[in-house]
């Protein structure tokens, strides 16, 4: 499995929407036209909900805003469906197989999960086999083109061939595994959406930048910084956000500095000596001011 299929896999983990159902496909060499041999259901333990070949309760008209939940899937609470978790195939819904490397139930892992004249796709679903071509008239009748240099009827040859959710991927018509243009924050990096919805791109936000909502945006301060505007005593977030706290010192009869609200020193208008040379002076502020002695 290449970089981009494996990609695709790992979206089904990630995903939860509805009913995807198979598209055709085609690859002559891992074609096998054996009957579907189905995996039985395991025996119902601990008084557990019976379910039908879907994963859905047998007896629950809940399902509806489900729709046809894809193989390997089941209806969660009935809103959406999600991939289920396995070890083996034994835990999967009928019809499906584990997938030994991502641990997820899936509708095949090769061919000869797939029925007569299918074939296993990228996205582990069974596609159409088109059968085998010289020219894409051979393949009109299953809506496909022909690929000449494997000589087999294809979906796709290029994205452009393919439906607005899906693109092309090993001649295989696949959903997107993202909306073109949605973007989001994977800590410090940018995740936006390819314009083909077939990857994601990575912008990793400068050291003085923070992400947010898929953007990079500058510190609105350092983070953990201590300062003071004016009387009040200003504390940064560890994250350069926002500011954390904000506290007028003057309110407190107080003044600001950098280790926060302190007592002032003295009373406005007090004058008194440091020693025989140096007398001082309390300011109108409160902040002590120090001044020589005139000689004698």
């Amino acid at each position: 499995m290449n970089a981009n299929s494996f990609t695709w896999v790992i979206s089904l983990l990630l995903a939860s929407s509805c009913g995807s159902g198979s598209t055709p496909s085609m690859n002559a060499d891992s074609m096998r036209v054996e009957p579907d041999v189905g995996i039985p259901p395991r025996d119902n333990l601990g008084g557990e909900q019976e379910q039908d070949a879907r994963g859905h309760d047998a007896n629950d008209d809940s399902n509806s805003e489900c729709g046809d939940c894809s193989s390997g899937s089941i209806c969660v609470d009935g809103q959406a469906c999600q991939p289920v978790v396995c070890a083996t195939s034994l835990d999967c819904p009928v019809d499906s197989v584990c997938h030994p490397v991502l641990g997820i139930c899936v509708a095949c892992v090769t061919s000869s999960d797939c029925g007569p004249g299918t074939t296993c796709g990228p996205d582990s679903e069974c596609h159409v086999f088109g059968g085998s071509c010289v020219s894409d008239k051979d393949c009109q009748a299953v809506d496909m083109l022909c690929d000449f240099e494997q000589g087999i009827c294809v979906e796709c040859l290029n994205s452009a061939a393919c439906p607005n959710d899906h693109y092309c991927l090993e001649r295989y018509c696949v959903p997107d595994i993202c909306s073109p243009g949605d973007s989001h924050c994977q800590g410090q990096v940018v995740m936006t959406c390819s314009e083909s919805g077939s990857s994601w791109n990575e912008l990793l936000c400068a050291p003085e930048e923070y992400c947010k909502e898929g953007t990079c945006y500058p510190f609105i301060c350092q983070p953990h910084a201590k300062w003071c505007e004016e009387s009040s005593f200003m504390e940064c977030s560890g994250d350069g956000r926002f500011v954390l706290s904000e506290q007028d010192c003057a309110t407190l009869d107080m003044y600001c500095t950098s280790a926060g609200c302190q007592d002032k020193p003295c009373e406005s208008g007090q004058v008194w000596c440091l020693d025989m040379h140096t007398a001082a002076s309390c300011s109108t502020d409160g902040l002590q001011r120090s001044m020589p002695v005139r000689p004698t």
